[in-house]
């Protein structure tokens, strides 16, 4: 007997939604997906013997890591909107789910070699680090998530009037 998700198992327990990185199964494609610098694919790897509470655990970790990041700046937790005509489609905001994702499929995969040879391990990293250039993005000030409520710097100012670094001035 297999066990079945419900939705209700897909959603975050903090929350009460859906995670950042999307259901089980996208941040097992994002898995499959990434290829070890040594030439093996991560199919080799038994990603789908992973069961979904482990792979949401992981998925809520990267939540909490992500609001805590970037709290300073946005209210978190962020919520999904809807896109499109029909208003059908709900989406995260920005950047955001690219870095879940990204986080939450490295996770997964390095709670699945238990012999990391060095060569694996670095390439793993390279995807943690892509992440992390991705959210200290956001976090220099450089660009803003898209339906995203920021937070003011000052408490005189609007958070939507503060204006963005200008390039010349981010180095």
């Amino acid at each position: 007997m297999s066990y079945t998700p419900t939705a209700q198992d897909e959603k975050s327990k903090v929350t009460g939604q859906e995670f950042y990185s999307g259901t089980s199964d996208d941040v097992k494609r994002m898995a499959k997906q990434i290829q070890l610098e040594t030439g093996e694919v991560v199919e080799d790897i038994p990603v789908g013997n992973v069961d979904v509470p482990d792979i949401n655990a992981h998925q809520e970790r990267v939540d909490r890591m992500l609001d805590g990041r970037l709290g300073s700046m946005y209210q978190t937790p962020f919520y999904a909107y809807y896109v499109g005509a029909k208003r059908e489609v709900t989406v995260f905001p920005g950047v955001l789910r690219e870095i879940a994702i990204l986080l939450a499929a490295v996770r997964v995969l390095m709670s699945q070699l238990y012999d990391v040879n060095p060569q694996q391990s670095d390439a793993l990293q390279q995807y943690t680090d892509r992440a992390e250039r991705m959210l200290n993005e956001i976090l220099s000030d450089s660009h803003r998530i898209e339906g995203a409520t920021r937070k003011a710097r000052s408490r005189t100012e609007p958070p939507n009037m503060t204006p963005m670094k200008t390039p010349e001035l981010m180095t």
